[in-house]
């Protein structure tokens, strides 16, 4: 066996048979050995170019660089893609705690994977990468938005599937942008996905499939400063995090439990491993600090919100 490639191995060059004499071929192998790495490097060649332009393409729609639809459907023919058609934009990203060096193997050993799983599951889905992100323009047969959504998740899940089978257990997040119909307004759907992401990411949701259009209030908020964000925390639980750290009482992870088991004391009383008279004892407390009612709506969502941010704060 001889190995195709020096620093970056390309493939084997293997000899069959059982001739004693099997040294007498080292040279020949060698030659072709160089042959073949030539050709493979010249196929890579031609792979990273092709590459290239097509990155520069799909940049040129996703930041709005081309004067009209029509010039865009156009030059997507020119690559066998239907930009007539209604796309979605997800934007992945690989689970990495910081991407180092040694992770540039890993990354484009990622890319690879999704890029050759992709054409089997939607053949006609587009592939970008950007820095540390891979780009999907998913074509969608319907507007609807439970139909567009489902088809993504589905997409998604399998590549989350195959990712973690070829990866060793990776996972990566993912952010959907809105539906468009018009080609000319993916920017609008690339800068949501991005936003999608990021909020994903900065709330640690590993392995997580993120729609903008599901985010809520975190949109809002999301673009405010720093001292803004510690202002609405403060205003909102401060006071409960203040009577914690002055009684010694868990009030913040009560409210936390029953606001993520979505107002069900059940749920946030097991969750705590607590009786649940126990848990309505502490809600109650919560109610009188903060002289509101945990009942109505608009002081549930805000006390979410305020976790969310809590979240970010730290990250």
């Amino acid at each position: 066996m001889v190995t195709v490639g020096e620093t970056v191995p390309y493939g084997y060059i293997f000899l069959l048979g059982v001739d004693a004499d099997w040294h007498l071929y080292r040279e020949p192998l060698k030659a072709a050995s160089l042959a073949a790495m030539i050709e493979l490097s010249r196929m890579v060649i031609a792979r990273e170019t092709e590459r290239r332009y097509r990155n520069e393409f799909i940049y040129d729609i996703l930041y709005n660089n081309l004067p009209n639809r029509e010039a865009m459907v156009n030059r997507g023919r020119l690559w066998g893609w239907d930009l007539t058609r209604p796309h979605l934009v997800v934007v992945l990203s690989l689970d990495l705690e910081e991407r180092g060096p040694e992770d540039e193997a890993l990354w484009e050993r990622w890319r690879q994977v999704v890029q050759h799983h992709l054409k089997q599951r939607v053949s006609r889905a587009i592939l970008a990468d950007r820095s540390d992100q891979l780009i999907l323009l998913v074509p969608v047969a319907s507007g609807e938005k439970g139909v567009s959504k489902g088809q993504v998740a589905g997409l998604v899940d399998f590549l989350q599937k195959t990712t973690s089978s070829h990866l060793e257990g990776r996972t990566f997040c993912a952010g959907v942008g809105r539906f468009y119909e018009n080609v000319a307004d993916l920017y609008r759907a690339y800068q949501e996905a991005k936003v999608a992401l990021e909020i994903t990411r900065l709330l640690r949701r590993r392995g997580t499939l993120t729609f903008y259009d599901e985010l809520g209030a975190l949109r809002l908020i999301f673009n405010n400063g720093e001292q803004e964000l510690m202002d609405y925390y403060e205003e909102t639980l401060g006071a409960i995090q203040k009577y914690d750290d002055e009684h010694n009482t868990n009030l913040m992870e009560t409210l936390a439990a029953y606001l993520y088991s979505s107002g069900d004391y059940q749920r946030a009383a097991n969750s705590m491993y607590i009786h649940v008279n126990t848990l309505r004892y502490r809600l109650k407390k919560i109610e009188e600090i903060l002289g509101q009612d945990l009942r109505r709506i608009d002081v549930l969502v805000n006390l979410y919100t305020a976790f969310q941010v809590k979240i970010m704060l730290e990250k």
